[in-house]
């Protein structure tokens, strides 16, 4: 049976484990009418980018995450449906290679769609074609509401690193968190749990609910040893903290070095701020 994840709203947000259907709509059909707010977009990204940091942990990766496998319900809570498939194929260009690092690129793809409500269609086999196509369409995208911010440069060029041809450059989830997270703090605009309270109808009396959480696991992100089974056998949820509530980050992106990063003045008479600790992505 194939199980799921969820990340429930907020900054402190849990994640939840359960086997089977996630409660919400499907992301595909929430955009189908209208695109996603860029705040809202932004903060999904963030929710996805913890549920790929717990599922690293425990040794799990997913391959094809989509619209049409995540869900969200009318409180924010987003789910990452069909975790446990046997894949062959995969959306980035080294396939289902069992590596976080194609999940991450996946979620760069759900980002174009639900700001765009189109997919990225055919891109190039070739890396420098592969990359300058990727680059393109993110560029394109409707980023007005953040266009008076010196910083979003830097920060479209760590999108595009998500989608970078090669694996090894894209940057960990655990780093996506925490910097397209605090990106959308920044931006106004519906947040998440105010689009998701608007266009998801609340499940009506007769609908499931989910059931009580039965275990809630403190884990140490030292390795995959400590951590309960991503997997409920009882059809109850097993509850865990998300990394990035717990202000992990790596080296290269540390909480205080965003801060400082989105902190930069955005005086016109202030001399141009250079990239903050050096380039993301290459």
């Amino acid at each position: 049976m194939s199980f799921y994840y969820t990340r429930e709203p907020g900054a402190e947000g849990q994640i939840l484990t359960g086997d089977g259907e996630a409660i919400g709509l499907l992301l595909s059909d929430l955009i189908a009418d209208a695109p996603l707010p860029v705040r809202a977009a932004l903060e999904l990204m963030s929710y996805l980018a913890d549920i790929l940091t717990i599922a690293e942990e425990d040794l799990v990766s997913h391959g094809d995450i989509k619209p049409g496998n995540i869900r969200i319900d009318e409180t924010g809570s987003v789910s990452v449906e069909e975790w446990g498939v046997d894949r062959r194929s995969g959306r980035a260009p080294e396939g289902a290679s069992g590596l976080v690092s194609a999940d991450v690129y996946c979620l760069a793809a759900v980002l174009q769609a639900g700001l765009s409500r189109a997919g990225l269609g055919a891109l190039p086999r070739d890396r420098e074609g592969h990359d300058a196509a990727v680059s393109d369409k993110l560029a394109s995208l409707d980023w007005q509401d953040l266009s008076d911010k010196r910083w979003m440069d830097e920060v479209l060029h760590f999108i595009c690193g998500m989608m970078s041809f090669e694996a090894e450059l894209r940057p960990d989830p655990l780093d996506v968190a925490n910097i397209l997270g605090q990106v959308a703090q920044q931006a106004p605009g519906e947040d998440l749990i105010e689009w998701a309270s608007r266009v998801v109808e609340p499940m009506s009396a007769g609908e499931p609910k989910r059931p009580p959480a039965y275990d809630t696991v403190e884990e140490e992100l030292g390795g995959p040893e400590v951590l309960a089974a991503p997997v409920s056998q009882t059809q109850a949820l097993s509850m865990r903290k998300g990394a990035s509530a717990k202000g992990e980050a790596t080296s290269m992106w540390t909480r205080d070095r965003i801060a400082q990063m989105l902190a930069m003045d955005d005086d016109d008479d202030e001399e141009e701020s250079g990239p903050v600790g050096g380039e993301p992505v290459r």
